[in-house]
């Protein structure tokens, strides 16, 4: 995670990192400001004692001086062995020659530094790791002489040490629960964010947008939420409407795909579907090697039904004459009305013609039986014409060209009949037929 760039980081990751940064800094910032105080003040409390003890040191001193008694100020030195941060003491006199001086005990030998110079400043100096205070020795205002002091920041310097380091680890446990509380309380404050966005990311991948966010509060997130719920709305709305559009659109489609491919009057498959689908059931014929017959069914004595009952009757009976086609083919045979009183039938995957025309045979049979339109008895026949495909014909406007002649052959025969196409039927048919045209095409 902490290598990963701060963009491309969870928000819930980029918060604690956030937190945890931006509390540490300020931590850290305050510690450094503290300890700067605290080391500043340290430093002072060091230096003023030492001032008072060097000022202590130098008005006791200062008879001894006058007086020359350099042991008395020696042995008064020595009173000082038991602070362990003085370093030496050094009286000088008025010349500036060394009266009296005094080294730590555990100070090495040659390691004080006497000055011979006579002492024309006073004040407190720090200079590496030490403090040094020279105040003046005065009788009656008068300057004797001078006390030099000096004193190892050692111990002050140890304390700080110690105090940075509590003060660190401190600051790093302060951090860290700064960092844990923050985190808490800003998922806390960013869970409706968090809400947001699983809700956003839901209608994203589930195109649900039904689906709307809860308002908890009335601040800048609760009006977030509010103004997506209200997107969602408009967007469900334009789906709605875009979907019942589209809905429409399809069933328009299927209305006129309908009203193109189908008769409107039987419902059944109409010229135009026959076209498309005879080339497609010749080419698999071709291809499988199966036999494939082609019916041209048409009505007797349909005209005589229009000339007496009527338009409507008629178009009752191709109703019924429709219905008792389906129930006579097979589930695999195709029925089409090609127009007026003609039919035609596609059958497919033949064992032989005998079975094309025991269908014939039926079919005459179910046509024959009388029908009940409009409260009369109604008879129509039918002269059925049969052509082969792929032992006549691979072309399908010839294969039913060949059907048609075969129609012919059957209402020459005195109809309610069948026959099967064969070469010399393109005779009798040339009183109607071109004879060239014909003879070309066969």
């Amino acid at each position: 995670m902490i290598l990963k760039r701060p963009r491309t980081l969870p928000l819930r990751q980029k918060m604690m990192a956030l937190n945890l940064f931006g509390g540490a800094i300020t931590l850290l910032v305050t510690f450094a400001l503290f300890s700067f105080v605290y080391f500043y003040s340290a430093q002072q409390r060091v230096t003023a004692n030492a001032m008072a003890t060097a000022r202590l040191l130098a008005q006791n001193i200062t008879p001894m001086l006058v007086f020359g008694d350099r042991e008395a100020a020696r042995a008064l030195l020595a009173t000082l062995d038991q602070q362990t941060d003085i370093l030496s003491a050094t009286v000088y006199g008025a010349e500036g020659h060394v009266f009296a001086t005094w080294a730590h005990p555990r100070q090495p030998a040659g390691t004080v530094a006497v000055s011979a110079a006579p002492l024309t400043t006073f004040g407190a100096m720090l200079e590496s790791g030490q403090l040094e205070i020279v105040v003046p020795m005065l009788q009656e205002g008068e300057r004797v002489g001078a006390f030099q002091l000096r004193e190892s920041l050692q111990s002050i310097s140890q304390e700080i040490r110690q105090f940075v380091l509590i003060g660190l680890a401190l600051t790093l446990i302060a951090s860290a629960l700064a960092a844990i509380l923050l985190h808490r309380l800003q998922l806390r404050a960013l869970a409706p964010v968090f809400e947001l966005s699983n809700l956003a990311e839901r209608v994203a991948t589930q195109y649900d947008y039904r689906l709307r966010a809860r308002v908890q509060a009335d601040d800048e997130l609760g009006r977030l939420a509010r103004c997506f719920n209200e997107m969602l709305e408009r967007i469900e709305a334009r789906e709605s409407a875009l979907t019942a559009e589209i809905g429409e659109r399809r069933a328009a489609e299927r209305k006129l795909d309908r009203l193109a491919h189908y008769d409107s009057l039987t419902q059944l498959p109409n010229r135009y579907l026959f076209q498309k689908e005879i080339q497609r059931v010749i080419g698999g014929a071709v291809a499988d090697g199966h036999l494939t017959a082609l019916l041209f069914i048409d009505l007797d004595n349909f005209k005589l039904v229009n000339d007496t009952a009527g338009h409507d009757a008629g178009d009752l009976l191709l109703k019924v004459v429709a219905k008792r086609l389906s129930a006579v083919l097979r589930d695999s045979d195709r029925l089409y009305r090609l127009g007026g009183d003609e039919f035609a039938a596609i059958l497919p995957q033949l064992g032989s013609i005998a079975q094309a025309e025991a269908l014939a045979e039926r079919i005459i049979a179910t046509l024959a039986s009388p029908m009940l339109i409009c409260g009369m008895e109604m008879r129509v026949g039918a002269s059925i014409g049969i052509a082969q495909c792929a032992i006549q014909s691979v072309e399908p406007a010839l294969l039913l060209r060949q059907a048609d002649i075969a129609m012919y052959a059957a209402k020459q025969a005195g109809k309610n009949a069948y026959r099967v196409y064969d070469r010399s039927m393109v005779a009798a048919a040339q009183a109607r037929l071109d004879p060239p045209a014909l003879a070309d095409a066969d």
